[in-house]
């Protein structure tokens, strides 16, 4: 497996197990989206980075950054809205964190920033800001989201202590949101505590997958979107001779993992239907049609093999999901 942070930086040596664990699965049963960071119900860092836009203009340096360490500069381009020296306190923990779990392509690494500038609100946030009220004992079972790209709940957190060889249970929680491992813990979702290795996606450019990944759907989607525009140029993606991007800015919803997954059909569709309260995309009549219909396609060849959708999904029961898609998709 891929380790922790260099001994350096953390002070701890690699530990041998290699250990998965989705995040966030269990909120279907609850009706509320299925989604591992801190977006969506729990969302502020997602609020913030949708709502006041903190993707700026970035400046290319010329080469593109395949298997070095990124700059300064190019993350404070990139991470237009925060201060540089909180860039330069970030900065070596990111390219360590690049090095340890293989994010070492120009492409990958603008995939990686991409979702961590919308997650924590360009390295702002480091734990879940909770509905007002709300206390962490009442949500994930105690272990709300921390982390550049928010672990939650307890076996999440065990899968990380045990991963990195430190114990991040019970008191030891907020040792989380410390730089190092925030950033580490980043790394760790991104190769090994997803369902998938989103290396892999990001050599295929598939934004909307990734997205679906981190958060469950596409809240932020529009923020992530202009961040990895902004890393693309900073980083010098469009000129890497060995990325594959095409000539789409990411893979389109038709060629994109997400068009062969019933239940993230139907989130393009809902998240670009205003009827649905979704919100974090430029609003499409073309992508909620799509989005829609595919989901029909694959609830139909579900019913055809005798078995029908069953779990709520991101506040919508199976009969709402339904009747939105069809209404929607006309």
């Amino acid at each position: 497996m891929r380790g922790p942070l260099c001994t350096s930086l953390m002070g701890y040596q690699p530990f041998a197990e290699e250990l998965t664990g989705p995040i966030g699965v269990r909120f279907n049963e609850f009706g509320i989206r299925n989604s591992p960071g801190t977006l969506g119900y729990n969302d502020w860092a997602g609020f913030v980075g949708s709502v006041c836009s903190l993707a700026a203009p970035a400046t290319a340096t010329g080469t593109c950054a395949c298997n070095r360490d990124m700059t300064l500069d190019e993350l404070c381009a990139i991470f237009a809205q925060r201060k540089r020296e909180t860039c330069e306190k970030y900065l070596p923990f990111l390219n360590a964190t690049f090095k340890h779990y293989d994010i070492s392509t120009c492409l990958r690494k603008a995939h990686f920033l991409a979702q961590v500038a919308d997650e924590s609100a360009e390295l702002h946030y480091t734990s879940e800001v909770l509905p007002k009220g709300k206390k962490e004992s009442q949500v994930y079972d105690g272990y709300k989201g921390r982390g550049l790209i928010q672990i939650t709940w307890k076996r999440n957190y065990k899968a990380y202590g045990e991963a990195v060889h430190h114990d991040f249970l019970g008191k030891h929680k907020t040792d989380l949101e410390k730089p190092e491992w925030a950033t580490d813990s980043a790394g760790w979702y991104w190769t090994e505590g997803s369902s998938e290795d989103l290396n892999d996606l990001a050599d295929k450019n598939d934004l909307l997958e990734i997205t679906a990944l981190v958060n469950g759907a596409f809240n932020g989607f529009e923020d992530r979107r202009k961040h990895f525009e902004a890393a693309k140029k900073a980083l010098g993606v469009n000129d890497c001779k060995t990325a594959k991007v095409g000539k789409d800015p990411y893979k389109p919803f038709k060629d994109s993992e997400v068009h062969d997954n019933r239940v993230q059909s139907f989130a393009w569709g809902a998240w670009n239907d205003p009827k649905s309260g979704k919100k974090g995309v430029v609003v499409s009549a073309d992508a909620r049609k799509e989005g829609y219909l595919r989901y029909l396609e694959l609830l139909k060849e579900l019913e055809k093999a005798g078995k029908k959708e069953t779990k709520h999904h991101f506040g919508f029961s199976p009969e709402k999901m339904k009747s939105l898609a069809e209404e929607g998709s006309k």
